[in-house]
């Protein structure tokens, strides 16, 4: 077979000589196309060398081009459908990168999109010096920039990266005791220092040892002093000082009554309660003597978990401290799992009629400690193996078009409203997948009434769907397109105020607190069975 095809490549090799440039063109024709200018915020000034690419996975064809001298670039190659632009220069940042993957566009087969204007702001720096207890330059001292972000509608401060620069390696200072952190995005930070050199005598118990600080050099987050970073410039600051003293640290024993090996030292996570997600910044880890470590910033109340991935699922223990910035001996226990999941993922087509099952449906629920379920053929769930305890429904993934979750039920429990109760022993549970999906469209235009490109839509539930337990509820939101539309689908039915904004944060929306300077200022969508709501918006100026 394969030497019959090299034949045919032969026969045919001088009309297949002749044709790739037509072949070429053909396929650019039928690709769509998105040509600008990147510019300078405020100044309009061209930006050369900005590299302008397609938002796409590693493992899929990537499509990039770099401006000339006049700030101009062509993009090429792009399928039908919606893409995401993203920029990237040393020393400029794209404003509120934070908040977003890329510019939105929607393109159809053959679209060339012109005109398109990107505006990049000069990136900020950061810059001072670190001295220890002894007034001599602290060396090898890193440099942590947090930020505050909402996440799930909690205002939290979140470590970040530097936006602006092409270099991923961590600020550390130099042999002087200073550091530079350049391609900072501007903004308001904490800065956070932790020593990385720890002299012997404090690795002993009762040693001493600098202790990490936050900005003027306190270790307590509501004392610390934020900074704000202005674009194109750079922010000295004033001299910290470390203090050495005596390092209290929370010593983990664990003890194995699972009977299953547990390798390494695991995974951990340490929060105060009410911390929403896994990353909590202002702790310090390590390893000593066999043992895991763990000291915070300042004193509190802490959760602990530490979790070991295994065939059968994860093995874990949980314990809540009390520390008061002394060294406390604390003990984790790792017990075996006690209890099963067992249920079905079903497609319920009409009222009365039977359930078809579905295949291929993710589950997961958690947050503490978390499991990911995948329905097997005939729709079941199995999860053989998990600790009984409080959960929530995670995300439910692949779904089929327009359909959207109306019910998870625990026998006569409603999990939606009531959270999931694992017991001991055989937990059931039913997840409903109903047809007839809500599709939410408009178009967002700005004060002047222009299309807003990249603007924030979100759809806020009302009712007993903003009651919802659930980790991720029936919130929703998108970004507009170059024309400032937006579709969102696979919207559960219900009622819902929808709001726009240009520079909101992007988790903003779920909190009450976020929201209350935009009481009243919503349109109301309500969306039936199969329903089908267009309402154009207005950007809401004053954005926090």
């Amino acid at each position: 077979m394969q030497r019959f095809l090299n034949m045919a490549c032969l026969l045919f090799l001088a009309s297949c000589a002749a044709k790739p440039a037509a072949d070429s063109v053909g396929v650019k024709r039928q690709s769509a196309t998105i040509e600008g200018f990147v510019r300078e915020n405020g100044t309009e000034v061209p930006i050369s060398g900005v590299t302008v690419f397609a938002v796409r996975p590693s493992d899929q064809p990537q499509l990039h081009t770099t401006t000339d001298s006049d700030g101009r670039f062509t993009l090429e190659g792009l399928d039908q459908g919606r893409h995401l632009i993203g920029l990237v220069r040393d020393g400029y940042v794209v404003p509120g990168r934070l908040e977003i993957s890329g510019y939105p566009f929607h393109l159809v087969t053959g679209q060339r999109v012109t005109g398109v204007v990107f505006h990049l702001i000069p990136a900020g720096t950061i810059s001072g010096r670190i001295v220890g207890s002894d007034g001599k330059p602290a060396n090898r001292v890193e440099v942590q920039l947090l930020q505050k972000l909402y996440l799930m509608g909690h205002a939290q401060w979140s470590p970040v990266n530097r936006g602006g620069t092409s270099k991923n390696t961590r600020v550390e200072t130099n042999a002087r005791g200073e550091f530079r952190a350049i391609g900072v995005d501007p903004g308001q930070y904490l800065l956070r220092f932790v020593p990385q050199e720890t002299p012997l005598e404090g690795l002993v118990v009762g040693g001493k040892s600098p202790s990490p600080l936050l900005y003027p050099g306190v270790r307590d987050v509501s004392k610390a002093t934020p900074i704000d970073v202005k674009q194109g410039r750079e922010t000295l600051l004033e001299d910290v000082k470390l203090v050495t003293e005596e390092r209290g640290w929370i010593r983990i024993v664990v003890l194995n009554e699972s009977g299953e090996s547990l390798e390494n030292f695991g995974n951990w996570q340490i929060k105060p309660p009410g911390w929403v997600g896994a990353e909590y910044p202002f702790v310090d880890e390590r390893v000593l003597n066999n043992y895991k470590e763990i000291q915070p910033d300042s004193p509190g109340a802490f959760d602990i978990t530490a979790t070991w991935s295994t065939v059968k699922g994860p093995l874990a223990g949980k314990l809540r401290v009390n520390y008061q910035g002394a060294d406390l001996m604390a003990k984790i226990t790792i017990p075996k799992p006690e209890s099963t999941l067992t249920g079905h993922v079903v497609l319920q087509q009409k009222e009365g009629a039977p359930p078809s099952p579905l295949t291929g449906v993710d589950v997961a629920i958690g947050p503490d400690i978390s499991y990911f379920i995948r329905s097997g053929p005939d729709g079941v769930l199995t999860l053989p193996s998990l600790y009984a305890g409080s959960y929530k429904l995670g995300a439910v993934r692949g779904l089929p078009p327009d359909t959207y979750v109306s019910r998870v039920t625990q026998g006569p429990r409603d999990v939606l409203k009531q959270g999931l109760n694992v017991e001991k022993g055989e937990t059931t549970l039913e997840v409903v997948i109903s047809p007839g999906a809500g599709v939410f469209e408009g178009k967002v235009v700005d004060g002047k009434g222009k299309p807003a490109q990249n603007a924030l839509v979100a759809l806020v539930p009302e009712g007993a769907l903003k009651d919802r337990a659930d980790y991720y509820g029936a919130y929703q939101s998108t970004r507009t397109d170059q024309d400032g539309e937006f579709d969102i689908r696979g919207i559960t039915p219900g009622s819902y105020q929808a709001y726009a904004w240009a520079n909101a944060s992007a988790g903003g929306f779920r909190s009450d607190d976020f929201m209350k300077p935009f009481t009243g200022k919503g349109a109301p969508v309500k969306l039936e069975q199969n329903g089908r709501a267009k309402v154009d918006l207005k950007i809401l100026d004053g954005a926090p």
